[in-house]
Parts: C-alpha cells; sequence; structure tokens
C-alpha cells in the first residue's frame, strides 16, 4: 500500500498534481510511520521536500528535506551499529572457537603427561621391588652365613670340648 501510494505520488508530481502528490505521501508517510519502515518515510520526506520545493514553499521543502537527512542518516548509523555488532559478533565467536581449541590442545597435553608419569611411576615401582627383592635375599644370605658360622663355632667348642675331655 505504502509503494503504491508513492509511486502513485510520483504519478502526479510528473502530471503536476501537487495536491493530491502531497495527499498521497502524506498518508504513505503515516503508513511507513506506523510500520515503522524508515526507508519509506526518508522516500516520502524526499518527495514532499521536492514538491515543496517546486512550489516555492521553502520551510515546508527545507522541513521535509532535513526529516529526510536525518531519517537517512539513522538508517545509515544503524545499518553501522548492525555491521559493527556484527563484526563484533563474529569476532567473539572466533574468540571462542579459539580458546576452545586451546582448552583441547592443553587437555592433550596434560593427557599426555598423565601417561608419561603413570609409566614413570610404574618404572620407579618396580625397581623398588627389584631392590626390596635383592635386600631380602642379601638379608637371607646374611642369615644363612649366620646360623652357618654359628653352628660351625658351635660345633669346634664341641670338639674341643671332647677333646679336652679326652686329654684330661
Amino acid at each position: 500500500v505504502m509503494t503504491g501510494q508513492s509511486e502513485l505520488a510520483k504519478l502526479r508530481i510528473l502530471t503536476e498534481e501537487y495536491d493530491e502528490a502531497i495527499d498521497l505521501l502524506n498518508r504513505s508517510l503515516l503508513l511507513a510511520e506506523e510500520g515503522e519502515d524508515h526507508e519509506g518515510m526518508i522516500e516520502a520526506h524526499r518527495l514532499l521536500s521536492e514538491i515543496y520545493e517546486k512550489l516555492g514553499n521553502a520551510a515546508q521543502g527545507f522541513h521535509h528535506y532535513k526529516r529526510h537527512v536525518e531519517l537517512k542518516e539513522q538508517l545509515m548509523s544503524q545499518e553501522k551499529q548492525n555491521a559493527v555488532a556484527e563484526i563484533q559478533l563474529r569476532m567473539e565467536i572466533e574468540t571462542a572457537d579459539k580458546e576452545r581449541e586451546i582448552f583441547r590442545l592443553k587437555s592433550e597435553r596434560l593427557e599426555l603427561e598423565m601417561d608419561h608419569k603413570a609409566k614413570e611411576l610404574t618404572s620407579l615401582a618396580m625397581q623398588l621391588v627389584q631392590k626390596n627383592e635383592f635386600l631380602d635375599a642379601v638379608a637371607t644370605r646374611i642369615k644363612s652365613l649366620r646360623n652357618s658360622e654359628r653352628k660351625r663355632k658351635h660345633g669346634r667348642g664341641r670338639e674341643r670340648r671332647i677333646a679336652e675331655k679326652g686329654t684330661g
């Protein structure tokens, strides 16, 4: 409806039916404002400024031209803000992706370190077991040697006593 009215207004401007074009554009402007159609409002104000300029009404022409420029700047500013917001969102997504990759790599590195430490711990445990077995074998051998030495000493003492009894 809005675009249709704007197009009819353009035809009325071409045929110099300015009053009808103004009515159509004012209705188009109301509809654009209700629908928050910024481009429709910009176009309506531009056309109204042209009509009032042709009619020699500089104040109304300037008013509509000024509104046309203000709305256009607002729209461009909003588009820039949207573009900046989109860029920021992309950057945040990229940062999150990079952080996720860093976390994954750190996690992978920690797992490798844990595996290495577990292997070291297992190796140390095996070395301790081997040392304990060696120390147990040495202790057993020492006991065995002590027992043998006692038996020999005990056996010599017996032989002496027997020899002393025989000579005495």
